[in-house]
């Protein structure tokens, strides 16, 4: 039996158990929650080239010296490129944030689109294509490198945790001018269940 046809059966079922009752109180809180914790959006432009996440770097650490050298642990940290990329990140958002700002505590969604430079070797046939969205750029980085390097900015100023962002959308595209544009949807307060 395929996937979608078993699992949509159990749901169904499940479905069915509830009274009308339980279904009239549930849109109720769902309803309520809804006005009580509105959504509000926040749209961040990057102009430039971005930069992906890259491998994080680590070293080891000893305390003492000589014959008292002993482990004292390993250091990980991001390579300069990605950290700075992160800082100036971190600047962008403060900016556009007002100074009573509170780290979201509920639920976030964020679409990251990533313009990039077309090679200096394409027609411009091929560019006119690219900038209309028909071709799309396929080399590294991936996606999610390039997501990892705006959640780890965000972290802390936005949200707490990555773990609240419920839905990412990520997209590269070919621009004559290069950017990042970022739009994060969120929930203020945690919506209880």
């Amino acid at each position: 039996m395929p996937y979608e046809e078993r699992y949509s059966k159990i749901q169904e079922k499940m479905l069915n158990t509830f009274t009308k009752k339980e279904i009239d109180r549930a849109l109720l809180l769902k309803n309520k929650q809804d006005k009580e914790n509105p959504w509000f959006e926040l749209d961040l432009l990057v102009l430039g080239d971005s930069v992906a996440a890259g491998r994080p770097r680590s070293t080891v650490r000893w305390k003492g010296k000589g014959k008292e050298k002993k482990f004292s642990g390993i250091q990980v940290y991001d390579d300069p490129k990605t950290r700075d990329y992160k800082i100036m990140l971190r600047k962008i958002i403060e900016t556009k944030l007002s100074s009573d700002f509170v780290p979201v505590k509920g639920q976030v969604e964020i679409t990251i689109d990533i313009f990039k430079k077309m090679p200096v070797s394409t027609s411009r046939i091929r560019m006119y294509l690219g900038e209309l969205g028909y071709i799309r750029p396929l080399p590294k980085p991936d996606n999610d490198n390039y997501a990892k390097s705006v959640m780890d900015a965000v972290k802390g100023i936005l949200w707490k945790d990555d773990a609240q962002c419920v839905d990412t959308f990520i997209s590269k595209w070919y621009s004559i001018k290069p950017r990042m544009e970022i739009h994060i949807e969120y929930c203020q307060h945690r919506l209880d269940i």
